[in-house]
C-alpha cells in the first residue's frame, strides 16, 4: 500500500517512545507529527490533517478523553480515526477510549511493525 502524503499525528507523553514510533512511521512511508501534550497537538490540528491520530492515554495532567470526544465534535465533517495506545489495557479503559470516539485501542509495549499495519489498515 503507498502511504506517501498520509499525515500521522502522534501524541506521546514520553520522548523516546515518540522519536521511535516517529521513526518507524516515517521509515513505513508516512509524514508524522509529534507533540508531547494533547494541549500542544490540538495547534496541529486543521481541517486538512492529520489524516490519523494516535493518543497516548496517560499523558501528565491531561484529559484525553475529552480531547478524543472534542475532535469527534469538531467542526471538520470526517474527523481523523483515533487509536489510543495505553499500558492501561483494562476492559473499562479500553471501553472508555471507544465512548469518547476512539477507533481503536492499542496496547503498550508493542512492536512497531504491528502498530505500522494497525495504521495501514485504518488507513485503507
Amino acid at each position: 500500500m503507498a502511504t506517501s502524503g498520509k499525515q500521522i499525528l502522534v501524541i506521546e507523553a514520553d520522548p523516546v517512545l515518540r522519536d521511535l514510533m516517529k521513526l518507524g512511521l516515517e521509515r513505513a512511508g508516512f509524514a508524522v507529527q509529534t507533540s508531547g501534550t494533547a494541549q500542544e497537538a490540538q495547534s496541529l490540528i486543521t481541517p486538512s490533517s492529520p489524516d490519523l491520530i494516535l493518543i497516548d492515554m496517560t499523558l501528565p495532567g491531561e484529559a484525553e478523553l475529552a480531547f478524543i470526544s472534542g475532535l469527534k465534535r469538531s467542526e471538520n465533517p470526517h474527523p481523523a480515526p483515533v487509536i489510543v495506545i495505553s499500558a492501561l489495557g483494562y476492559r473499562e479503559v479500553i471501553a472508555q477510549a471507544i465512548q469518547a470516539g476512539a477507533g481503536d485501542f492499542f496496547v503498550k509495549p508493542f512492536h512497531i511493525d504491528e502498530l505500522i499495519r494497525r495504521v495501514q489498515r485504518w488507513l485503507r
